[in-house]
């Protein structure tokens, strides 16, 4: 009975010991608080880092309303959501915030950023204003300025979609996955992606100057 206890002792002793070690490899090194607002609430993140070492990162924020006009409650999503734009040139130290890369969202949705091969960035998102869309938007100066909204497709029956994610293809094209409902499936919503060209987009040459649309 003696030699089972002390047993079982070592066994807890070792497995306590392999809680409390760091994994193979990994080292935190810090916690830094990126952007913080207290009337308003920022979620969904997306980071990529240039060739040259600066990153950025782009999120979503919705306004408080409590916090802002004393509405008896709050949600994360808003009519007046937004995608914010930070970036740091110190390895992730330190953090500037850009010029918005989209300044209306309706009720919001997260971003996905992606670098492309000629060094250009590319950000995606869900569009849950009326026409509830997917869409993308271009920068050729690191995230200064952005080119017009890209729409890759218009067609969602109510604005709960998107949640985006896409990836550069070896071919230079973009996969963008997302979820949404259409008039021909009906109110279930499914899986979708949209295959696109980021150097083969209409050009604009009538109605709205900031929307084009993807081949």
């Amino acid at each position: 009975m003696l030699q089972r206890f002390t047993w079982l002792t070592l066994i807890l002793l070792a497995c306590a010991q392999l809680a409390n070690a760091e994994a193979p490899g990994l080292k935190k090194i810090k916690d830094i608080i990126i952007y913080k607002d207290a009337s308003y609430y920022s979620a969904f993140p997306s980071i990529v880092q240039r060739q040259d070492g600066e990153l950025l990162c782009a999120f979503r924020r919705a306004p408080d309303r409590k916090a802002l006009w004393g509405a008896p409650g709050y949600t994360h999503t808003d009519t007046n959501s937004y995608l914010v734009l930070v970036r740091s040139r110190d390895n992730g130290e330190t953090w500037t915030q850009e010029a918005n890369p989209v300044d209306y969202l309706g009720d919001g949705n997260p971003p996905m950023l992606n670098k492309l091969a000629d060094g250009r960035l590319c950000l995606t998102y869900g569009f849950r204003g009326y026409p509830y869309s997917i869409r993308a938007r271009l920068s050729s100066d690191n995230g200064k300025s952005w080119g017009p909204q890209i729409v890759l497709r218009e067609d969602g029956t109510d604005r709960d979609i998107g949640y985006v994610r896409s990836i550069v293809r070896p071919d230079g094209k973009m996969v963008t996955t997302y979820y949404i409902n259409d008039e021909q499936t009906g109110p279930e919503r499914y899986i979708g992606a949209t295959i696109w060209d980021p150097d083969k987009i209409t050009e604009i040459t009538h109605g709205d100057m900031n929307r084009q649309l993807a081949f």
